[in-house]
């Protein structure tokens, strides 16, 4: 059945070749030139006859090229134009020559007619008389071909040029070949075989084979350093294990690309030929030892995270760095500089910082107190400093006989700001009651975010609210007087306490506490503990929505919230031995991880009513049905969504999971120029939800930011993760990876939907993105390529 099929297909493809055949005369006109005549006389050797008119002719000698002389001879010429033809012949001694003498004059125009091949194209000359010319003609024919063979895949090659693979017939069509003599190739692996062929009419089935036999696969093995390294071969991706990556590949030729993050990646070709091949790759690193420098007390940051103080050492892998010098009353400075692996080491020193000033009148009622400036005795009201550094001080007025008065002030540049202390005589001390008293208040009142709270025993004001408002989270009337530090104590500081809770400042309070001195240890929570009972330092979420809620809260706060504050919420990452802890810039909600032996301020916390039913930013809720409950690093298969649990509620009912599959390729945060250069508001680093929502609202988003439309594709509710929500899940890979479909490895790294506010020369603003082996968070250019895997709520 397969012989009849066979040559049924084969009778098909002869006839579809006839049927494909095209056949033309042509004239070349750019051919035409004039050919020597006698120097005496000035006319031909050969004589030139006349037309009936006696008018000077011109003779036309035409060079066929691939047509026979009985072809030629077959010949009728068309004339155009009022002209003579007197004579038409095949030339004596040359079979593919045809000779014509025809009246001369401008504007003669003809064309050939044949019987096998129709007419040719029609040509217009401009003919001189007793002139001899020559040109060139042609006849192009083509056929389509079939190469037949005795295997699948086998490369064709026709005049050394490769025209494709036979398919499952084992054969090849190939179109447009003209007629006449070429060299047939038949490649499979490393064997080959050749023959020489003539096209034409007849002649247009072929046949190639080669020695099967000759071609069996064999084991490549490649040993690759770093062992991380992945390597793809012919466009397919190995990853390697401890160092080794096996393959089994056919005979022939392949190219394979060794590459590793922070390494320059390594090319080339192996040819397999009846033997295993084995191989060492060791890829170069891509990364330089770079060294940076400061005014004294500045801290530096890379791309936007801090990394030290005064100076810093350290790896980075190749790419475009932003380097920046950060002090408190000092124009930030910064360099940009595209770090590659050579030189080796890199020393680079940031600009001087430039103090900014601002000035202050201080008066008072009485006059000539003494004034403290942060700390320091700089003289009696009333009193004018100038070149005070921008930002906020401590002023303390204070007089024999009077109530002390402090406050904080804010310098801005080039402003002068003033305090009006009104001192009060301690003989006459009244009590001064600044807000709305409120008697044993408990929890039947209905609260809102905003509102003054005292319940007898804890007063603040409610920044964070359940849904009934019968419950929720105060903040302190009254900030700490002074800057504390997170843990004064060295060895305190080379260590992690397991308060890295960053949603629930309570549970990193109760690490604190179970530490044998800890009043002595950690001020800034002793400050907290120090108001009463339920009080504690707030992690660094909460101290997040106190920032977002700051304008409704400020009117009924003692001390309004203005400045740096420390969280309770530990940072995992080590500089020189030293653990950092987590500050809030309340000025515009910036997170910042600090050194815990830095000194800022501190504010309280505390709930209300039934705490465990406060309603939490960023809560996760759904009214999908579940096998609750869950633990990170369950697989989740419910409500017509597949993934991994990377994030969970304490009672295991909610939370989000992480996509089975990353993108098959590197994806573009936005492949649209214009869209690249603006920002759109999808600057949360917690909620990707949020992001999402902000790319939503572009129109045609589908078509401008890709990475975003990857994970919408996958259904209802799944979104592209932020920052911090793609750190958690890197920070749980170990836990996840067992269920995943495809791996977290440490050779990719995922774009989050978290916009960052750098603006780079080419107009393009920039996106975070986390690298899956360290956690890293850097910038890039969003119309470059990463990974990306989505998240969704359950």
């Amino acid at each position: 059945m397969k012989r009849i099929l066979a040559i049924l297909l084969t009778v098909f493809l002869c006839a579809t070749a006839t049927a494909q055949m095209e056949n033309s005369i042509v004239i070349d006109t750019k051919s035409l030139r004039a050919v020597q005549t006698d120097a005496l006389t000035g006319v031909n050797i050969d004589p030139i006859g006349q037309d009936h008119s006696r008018q000077a002719c011109a003779r036309i000698k035409i060079k066929f090229d691939r047509m026979s002389k009985a072809q030629i001879e077959a010949l009728e010429v068309k004339m155009r134009s009022n002209t003579d033809l007197t004579k038409q012949k095949v030339a004596d001694y040359y079979d593919n020559v045809l000779i014509l003498e025809m009246t001369a004059k401008p504007n003669t125009r003809f064309y050939f007619y044949s019987p096998e091949f129709g007419e040719s194209n029609e040509v217009t000359l401009n003919l001189e008389g007793n002139r001899e010319y020559e040109m060139l003609a042609s006849l192009n024919q083509t056929f389509s071909i079939v190469v037949s063979s005795n295997a699948e895949n086998v490369d064709i090659y026709l005049d050394d040029v490769f025209k494709g693979k036979t398919d499952s017939s084992k054969s090849l069509t190939i179109k447009e070949i003209m007629i006449g003599a070429h060299t047939l190739k038949a490649v499979y692996g490393t064997v080959s075989s050749q023959q020489n062929i003539e096209v034409n009419s007849g002649s247009i089935l072929f046949r190639q084979d080669v020695n099967t036999a000759a071609n069996k696969p064999q084991y490549v093995v490649f040993t690759v350093e770093p062992k991380s390294s992945a390597v793809t071969i012919d466009g397919q991706l190995y990853v390697a294990e401890d160092g080794v990556v096996v393959a089994l590949l056919q005979s022939g030729q392949h190219t394979y690309k060794a590459e590793a993050r922070g390494y320059h990646s390594q090319s080339g070709t192996i040819t397999v030929a009846g033997a295993k091949i084995e191989r060492t790759i060791t890829l170069k690193g891509d990364f330089a030892t770079v060294t940076l420098t400061a005014d004294s007390g500045a801290d530096i940051y890379v791309n936007d995270k801090k990394v030290g103080t005064t100076s810093w050492s350290g790896k980075l892998n190749s790419g475009l760095y932003i380097f920046e010098a950060r002090k408190s009353g000092y124009r930030t400075q910064s360099l940009t500089r595209q770090i590659t692996s050579d030189p080796a080491s890199q020393r680079y020193t940031l600009p001087a910082l430039a103090p900014i000033y601002g000035s202050a009148d201080i008066t008072s009622s009485p006059a000539m107190a003494d004034i403290t400036l942060d700390g320091k005795a700089v003289g009696r009201t009333p009193l004018q400093l100038d070149n005070l550094l921008v930002g906020e001080h401590k002023i303390t007025v204070s007089k024999s006989g009077y109530q002390p008065y402090s406050a904080t002030v804010t310098v801005a540049e080039g402003k002068t700001a003033t305090v009006n202390a009104a001192l009060t005589k301690i003989a006459t001390q009244t009590p001064n009651v600044t807000q709305q008293s409120v008697s044993n208040n408990k929890t039947s009142a209905l609260y809102k975010v905003g509102d003054y709270y005292n319940d007898g025993v804890k007063e603040g004001v409610v920044f964070e609210v359940s849904a009934d408002g019968r419950s929720g989270k105060i903040v302190s009337m009254k900030q700490s007087a002074e800057k504390l530090l997170w843990a004064p104590d060295s060895a305190e500081q080379k260590r992690l306490i397991g308060a890295d809770s960053e949603t629930n400042g309570a549970v990193n309070m109760a690490k604190v506490k179970t530490i044998s001195g800890w009043r002595s240890k950690y001020p800034a929570f002793k400050w907290c503990a120090d108001l009463g009972e339920g009080w504690y330092l707030p992690s660094k979420e909460e101290l997040l929505t106190i920032y977002k809620n700051k304008d409704k809260l400020n009117p009924h706060l003692t001390d309004r919230i203005s400045g740096f504050y420390w969280s309770s919420t530990e940072n995992d990452e080590q500089y020189s031995g030293y653990f950092y802890a987590w500050l809030v810039f309340v000025g515009n909600g910036d997170t910042f991880s600090n050194s815990k032996y830095n000194d800022h301020y501190v504010r309280a916390v505390a709930t209300f009513g039934n705490s465990s039913k406060s309603v939490s930013v960023g809560t996760v809720a759904s009214n999908a049905t579940t096998s609750a409950p869950y633990k990170v690093g369950d697989y989740y298969n419910e409500n017509g969504k597949q993934g991994v649990v990377f994030e969970v509620s304490a009672d295991g009912k909610h939370g989000k999971i992480v996509s089975m599959k990353q993108s098959s390729k590197g994806l573009q945060w936005s492949s649209d120029e214009t869209a690249q250069k603006r920002l759109i508001g999808a600057d949360s680093e917690t909620d990707g939800a949020y992001n999402s929502a902000k790319v939503k609202a572009i129109s045609g988003w589908q078509s401008k930011y890709p990475a975003f439309k990857w994970c919408a594709d996958l259904g209802k509710g799944w979104y592209l993760p932020s920052k911090e929500e793609l750190i958690t899940i890197y920070k749980n890979k170990d836990k996840l990876n067992p269920n995943l479909t495809d791996k977290l490895s440490e050779f990719y790294w995922h774009w989050s939907s978290t916009e960052c506010n750098t603006q780079l020369s080419s107009g393009a603003f920039c996106a975070w993105y986390v690298r899956m082996y360290d956690g890293f968070t850097i910038i890039d250019f969003k119309p470059n390529f990463n990974y990306v895997r989505a998240v969704s709520a359950f």
